[in-house]
């Protein structure tokens, strides 16, 4: 079969409603066949070690260079909540995450994607904080950006912290930011130059 071929119906077959419906299912309903156990704090979820390593890198090679079969078949997330890992695991198996757990758990989604390199769930974490961008989220956002080193957003969220200084400096975490990221300050006067009026970080 000619390769553009192979490749159309490729895509077709990827971009079907049966195919990630039927996913879905394999992701809930399937025991059979799961062959990997993730924890995450009292929470158990039962995968797919094919699945997770055609998607994450950071699996592949979790599952490859692991020579227990005890450790190979189970993994202890700590560092994260039960939430998270469950919206991380269903975009992995359908690729699919609602906006509203995206406005939701965005930052946190983020980190996860982050930590298993799955850079299509991160370009949706940073499409939503962006979208969903306010006063109230503003400091966190610039917080998470700052530390994945997402510089389109991160000089977004410095504008937008700039242009509602007012409403921003009288939170205790606006000096709680610059007193941990002092970087940022230097960042937020060159967003000013461009900007009318006067910051000011008493």
């Amino acid at each position: 079969m000619p390769e553009h071929v192979y490749g159309k119906i490729s895509s077709q077959l990827f971009e079907s409603n049966d195919f990630l419906q039927d996913m879905a299912k394999f992701y809930v309903d399937d025991q059979n066949f799961q062959d990997v156990k993730i924890t995450v704090q009292e929470k158990i979820f039962g995968a797919h070690k094919a699945v997770l390593a055609a998607r994450s890198k950071v699996f592949a090679v979790m599952f490859t260079n692991e020579v227990s079969e005890k450790c190979n078949s189970l993994v202890e997330i700590k560092d994260m909540m039960p939430e998270v890992v469950e919206k991380m695991l269903s975009f992995i198996y359908i690729d699919k995450v609602e906006d509203s757990e995206l406005k939701k758990f965005a930052p946190e989604i983020l980190a996860a994607a982050e930590k298993y390199n799955l850079q299509s769930l991160k370009k949706r974490c940073v499409a939503a904080m962006h979208r969903n961008l306010s006063v109230e989220n503003v400091l966190n956002t610039l917080e998470v950006v700052d530390t994945y080193s997402i510089s389109n957003l991160k000089k977004v969220a410095l504008k937008y912290l700039v242009t509602h200084r007012q409403d921003v400096k009288s939170q205790d975490e606006f000096k709680t930011l610059i007193a941990v990221r002092p970087h940022l300050v230097v960042e937020m006067i060159d967003i000013q130059d461009n900007i009318p009026g006067t910051l000011s970080y008493d």
